[in-house]
């Protein structure tokens, strides 16, 4: 905005007088100020980064908080890079190297790097805009970043598998956590955020409304869920009724946790959730690791479930959380090797049919 404070322009622009005009005149002086010490002071890409995330704080707070997590994590250990030294190489061996750097429970990284890669374009797009100016130019522009391979498919629990999971699990509170998890088909950090005031055992329903996370170590997150997708889910009869006898034998009070840390009070957080996990499964004899099985593999269960069961999927995707049924059927459109068995057989016996 052009400003005249010697004359009567500034009235033209909204001001009301010529001390705002002046005021306005000096701001816009030390932003460029601002911008030009920036381009000075070498900015190094994790500083960058930071500075964009301040400026968009309006972002959803489930983002916001994914984005905090790979700039401490990720970013700034191991991306500490000058702006105007980064290369798409660098880039590159970043996300080569990704996959070293996540803990065993974790998939191959591709979705973390998007993440990153993201992050970083839009930051150097941000800063090299004509309106931020906090460097001269983007050196990456028109560049294109490869991200880890894809993760492994996804597989969901068998159903013969589950109870071996459960009685490896009797008189343990992992057993509540996993029966929660395969009755519901909620996410780890929906379920690990419940309090007992989230389920009614009158209606039989889990209302799903808030999230823990990783970084949050078992804090809950009121009034946020992925893609702020909050919902409620029934409950099976039975599945309620154990839920309530634990409650009554806790005598725990509607402002509890469900799911409790073992000795520190409060919510239980993902790392002990993590341990948990792996160590029944092998009690179980189920696989881990690569191509086995995973937390998430619990919903992914639930799901199949469903859809054997033939539930419309606008019914199903409702249960999940999913923005929309093309978001359940585009993540579930595996199939059991139970199904592929089945379908083949039944294809085998129509075409059998009449061969002598």
């Amino acid at each position: 905005m052009r400003i005249t404070v010697d004359g009567e322009l500034y009235a033209q622009y909204g001001l009301e007088s010529e001390k705002d005009a002046v005021r306005e005149r000096d701001k816009a002086k030390g932003a460029k100020s601002l911008a030009a010490l920036a381009r000075q002071r070498k900015l190094r890409l994790p500083e960058l980064v930071r500075m964009w995330m301040d400026a968009h704080q309006d972002k959803a707070g489930s983002t916001l908080t994914s984005y905090e997590s790979a700039l401490k994590l990720h970013i700034e250990p191991r991306l500490n890079i000058r702006v105007e030294q980064l290369t798409l190489d660098d880039m590159n061996s970043f996300m080569r190297d990704l996959p070293k750097h996540l803990p065993k429970y974790a998939r191959g990284g591709r979705s973390l790097g998007k993440r990153v890669a993201d992050m970083v374009k839009a930051t150097l797009r941000w800063a090299s805009s004509p309106s931020v100016r906090l460097i001269n130019e983007n050196p990456l522009r028109d560049s294109t970043i490869r991200l880890p391979k894809k993760n492994p498919p996804r597989r969901a629990v068998q159903r013969s598998d589950f109870p071996k999971l459960m009685s490896a699990t009797e008189k343990q509170q992992s057993q509540h956590l996993w029966l929660m998890l395969g009755a519901t088909g909620a996410r780890k950090g929906e379920v690990t955020a419940l309090l007992w005031s989230d389920i009614d055992f009158v209606r039989n329903v889990v209302s799903i409304t808030k999230i823990s996370t990783p970084e949050s170590k078992g804090a809950v997150v009121e009034e946020r869920v992925k893609m702020n997708q909050e919902r409620e889910v029934p409950l099976e009869e039975s599945v309620a009724a154990y839920f309530l006898s634990i409650k009554q034998l806790r005598q725990a009070k509607q402002s509890d946790p469900v799911f409790p840390a073992p000795r520190k009070g409060g919510s239980i957080g993902h790392g002990t959730i993590n341990k948990w996990w792996y160590r029944d499964c092998k009690k179980a004899g189920l696989p881990t690791g690569e191509g086995g099985y995973t937390i998430h593999s619990l919903r992914h269960m639930f799901t199949t479930m469903m859809i054997d069961a033939k539930e419309d999927v606008n019914v199903v995707s409702q249960i999940l959380g999913h923005s929309s049924a093309i978001v359940t059927l585009g993540i579930y459109k595996h199939v059991t090797e139970e199904q592929k068995s089945s379908a083949i057989k039944t294809m085998g016996g129509l075409l059998m049919r009449g061969v002598v």
